[in-house]
């Protein structure tokens, strides 16, 4: 399997991922032997030797949520399903050939196919699960149930089939099973000669996706039903899918298996189930992205902010100020002044529907008080600044570790300060560089040197001012007013070692200019302005961006030396800040980072694409043409079903695209399926002209027969040379369906 890099964009299918070693009951074992001779070559009575045993641990009855990244359709969503077969996508490539289904199975016909995968995704409709008696008011909405693991191993009732497995070390107490007919069984469960092409392995390139899913490996095993979850007219049709273990059912995955006498069901360890409904028309990625673009499809209601009146108020009007605070991103919020007068206040947050030109970039907001802004007209106040500036101060207060880091941070530029003041007495007209040398010494230390060279008799060989010396205070008011401090403070911010004092700061600033720690609530102060089921464009004001950092950096200012200290890092440390802002998502997923840039523009999405699909694609460029890609500052899920991105600069065009890795198996109008070729230099690409229709009504029930259908391509004259090449990874490329892509332009149509 080639580990080769993948571009952006392109997806590669293979056919599967086995394991050098498999897990199971058979414990594999290591033996060391030393074979020792003597100088001359005569053999010695003793051979040292040493073994031990181990098994492989893999998931076996449970699975831990974390190895899932994506379930399609959706979990409890409600969409026109009918045409596609269900997948799960997991993020262990191996984890579907791990095990075995049976002790010593054999290997599937196909040469492509190493192994048999152990697992299977069930689509069941509600009513074929079975809901044991014992278990009322207590089954969850996929209708499972808890189960000793050693009661499934080995079943004691004598109408559920006894699977007689082995114990392993590492079984869990319990799982999670359901219970279904043998009839459902033989209805829903794939045959064995299905298995094979129901599970392969993705490759995608992962630059492009939230920040949390980019730092993967871009390697992905997917698993795919066998059920095509047909719709009804009369509303939707409910369906429950599960992933289930098929160890110790190997021999019973035929047309017509052989049950024990007795046995009327089965019990399946259930690793994970969701529920979801089918239904005409319903809202699948498509209908979801196309309502985004709202009513107008796109402009002005696109922006962040709130729907200002529907007719214009005259000009002059306090409704005329008021809506044209609200078409800047303004919200009107309560404000009790510090009279005790209830009134209120406009506040917009560092996101905002136009660009804002800068206050006062070189000059920091002392206080909240200061970034208050007052409309004498109105009589109204704009606390969208001093907002951020406590917003800062509060963050930093709450975090203990920069809290920390900042006052060392400080205290090591009050040092530097003080070893100018000393040291420039000494070495009057000298660089800093060479004053702050370590074998530089300054007056104090100076004399004590003297006194302790003149008690011991010899000559004194130490400088000492010829000139008085000056006040402390004087002294540090000189050295603080030295052109040249700037260019050092500069230099020891930017030089500062990682993990000092200095680089935790300008790290956690860095966040904080990409908005990591700030309450949600301070972005969009209004609800409405990021509605259900829409996208939300805006600038970044770095006037907010600025005041936030002035009040984490206003925390432990207690003198008026400490201000101008603070003031003269503010610069460099902003600088810092933002250089290592362009960094931080570039470091974590391995990526060339951009120019050094505060965030500029960005978006807000909040819909049902964003849970149910994880692993949204999103691309960003400077043109409409799509040839200069723009690399995303901060891409983050910050809550269930809204995403944030920041760029450093304003994209013309930003592309929405469903993830590769969980394209779904499926079919087009009137159940064609267009083919794609499988070798050459245009592999994947549609043959022209060439498709073909899927008889549905394999199995009842929306069931596919799937290797009689894999079996029908491959000998289709298409992939007549490519014989050698067909096997899971070519079935998938025909039956997965093109990802959808939603482009948004700004100033064109698209």
């Amino acid at each position: 399997m080639s580990g080769a890099p993948i571009p952006s964009g392109d997806i590669r299918f293979y056919d599967a991922y086995k394991p050098a070693l498999a897990a199971g009951e058979t414990p594999y074992t290591l033996t060391a032997t030393q074979q020792v001779t003597s100088i001359k070559g005569a053999a010695l009575s003793q051979a040292p030797s040493a073994s031990a045993s181990f098994w492989i641990s893999a998931p076996r009855f449970t699975l831990d949520p974390s190895e899932i990244q994506s379930l399609f359709p959706p979990a409890n969503s409600t969409g026109d399903y009918d045409a596609i077969l269900p997948n799960i996508v997991l993020k262990e490539r191996s984890l579907p050939w791990e095990r075995e289904l049976a002790s010593g199975e054999a290997k599937p016909p196909n040469a492509n196919s190493p192994a048999y995968p152990w697992l299977a995704l069930l689509v069941f409709a509600e009513d074929e699960i079975i809901l044991p008696p014992a278990t009322a008011g207590m089954v969850n909405p996929t209708r499972t149930v808890s189960c000793a693991v050693s009661e499934y191993r080995a079943s004691s009732d004598p109408t559920i089939l006894n699977l007689g497995l082995p114990a392993l070390p590492g079984d869990p107490a319990t799982c999670r099973v359901i219970h279904i007919s043998t009839d459902s069984f033989t209805s829903v469960v794939p045959r064995l000669a299905d298995l094979p092409w129901l599970s392969h392995v993705r490759q995608v390139n992962t630059d492009n996706k939230a920040t949390a899913q980019a730092i993967g490996d871009g390697w992905f095993s997917v698993v795919i039903g066998n059920r095509f979850p047909a719709g009804q007219t009369s509303g939707p049709a409910r369906y429950i899918a599960h992933l289930v273990s098929l160890e110790g059912y190997a021999a019973y995955l035929t047309d017509a298996p052989s049950w024990p006498a007795g046995v009327t069901g089965v019990r399946l360890a259930s690793l994970a189930s969701w529920a979801f409904s089918s239904q005409a028309n319903g809202e699948d990625f498509t209908a979801l992205m196309t309502k985004l673009a709202g009513t107008t499809a796109g402009g002005p209601e696109l922006r962040l902010r709130l729907a200002g009146p529907a007719t214009a108020p005259a000009a002059g009007t306090p409704a005329a100020d008021a809506a044209a605070a609200l078409a800047q991103g303004y919200a009107a919020l309560a404000y009790e002044s510090r009279a005790g007068d209830e009134s209120f206040a406009w506040y917009h947050g560092p996101l905002t529907p136009y660009p804002v030109a800068p206050v006062s970039p070189d000059t920091a907001f002392a206080s909240a008080s200061a970034a208050t802004v007052y409309d004498p007209g109105s009589g109204t106040f704009d606390l969208s600044y001093a907002t951020c500036w406590e917003a800062g101060r509060m963050l930093a207060l709450r975090d203990r570790a920069y809290a920390t880091a900042q006052q060392r941070s400080r205290a090591a530029l009050s040092k530097t300060v003080n070893l100018l003041r000393e040291r420039a007495r000494w070495l009057a007209g000298g660089d800093h560089s060479s004053m702050l040398e370590p074998q530089k010494v300054s007056r104090s230390l100076g004399d004590a040197l003297k006194i302790a060279v003149g008690n011991l008799g010899g000559p004194a060989q130490v400088r000492v001012p010829t000139t008085g010396a000056p006040s402390a205070i004087d002294g540090v008011r000189a050295t603080l007013a030295d052109p040249a401090l700037p260019s050092t403070i500069r230099t020891s911010i930017m030089d500062a070692p990682p993990q000092s004092p200095t680089d935790t700061v300008v790290d956690w600033l860095a966040g904080l200019r990409l908005l990591e720690p700030v309450p949600f609530v301070h972005l969009v102060p209004d609800a409405r302005m990021l509605p259900k089921k829409s996208i939300r464009f805006f600038h970044v004001d770095a006037n907010a961006l600025d005041a936030l950092s002035d009040g984490a950096q206003s925390i432990g200012i207690a003198t008026s030396r400490d201000a101008q200290q603070q003031q003269l890092a503010r610069g460099p440390l902003r600088d810092a800040a933002i250089a290592r802002a362009a960094c931080r998502r570039a470091m974590a997923i391995d990526t060339q980072a951009p120019a050094p840039s505060d965030p500029v523009a960005g978006f807000l999405l909040r819909s049902a694409v964003v849970s149910g699909w994880p692993g949204l694609e999103v691309k960003a460029w400077a043109d409409m043409a799509g040839t200069q890609e723009i690399a995303a500052l901060r891409f983050d899920t910050v809550a269930s079903d809204v995403l944030l991105v920041l760029y450093p600069q304003l994209p013309v065009r930003i592309d929405i695209e469903e993830p590769k890795e969980g394209l779904a198996f499926g079919v087009e109008a009137e159940w064609a399926v267009d083919l794609r070729t499988i070798s050459g230099p245009d592999v994947g690409q549609q043959i022209a002209g060439a498709n073909v229709t899927l008889d549905a009504s394999y199995r009842p029930n929306g069931v596919l027969r799937v290797d009689a259908w894999q079996s029908h391509l491959a000998a289709l004259p298409q992939f007549a040379s490519d014989s050698a090449l067909w096997g899971p990874a070519a079935f998938a490329l025909q039956m997965v369906s093109a990802p959808e892509r939603m482009i948004f332009a700004n100033g064109a149509s698209a």
